[in-house]
């Protein structure tokens, strides 16, 4: 089994594991609060991590140009596995 089907394997993954949490938010939160909206978003972000890098295992260095999947996918890699956001609000981090 080669790498790309690996990274492709684990971005699949990504997304279920997304979609499986938007599923599972009713279940482990029964009133609409900050904390359940948290966990949903939990959700879009595993998904959207796992689309782009889907995007970048099908494109590669051949995507459309003024579009750089392989950035935004290493930035948002980082960012999470950093505790920091993305942009230049507030949030969390583990530093």
């Amino acid at each position: 089994m080669n790498l790309k089907k690996i990274d492709l394997y684990n971005s699949f993954l990504l997304v279920v594991t997304g979609v499986l949490q938007w599923i599972a938010t009713p279940v482990f939160f029964k009133t609409l609060e900050e904390p359940s909206f948290w966990f949903f978003n939990g959700g879009i972000t595993l998904v959207l991590l796992g689309c782009l890098n889907i995007f970048r295992i099908k494109y590669g260095d051949g995507s459309p140009p003024g579009v750089h999947i392989h950035r935004a996918v290493l930035a948002k890699n980082k960012n999470i596995y950093h505790g920091r956001p993305i942009h230049g609000g507030g949030g969390y981090s583990l530093n």
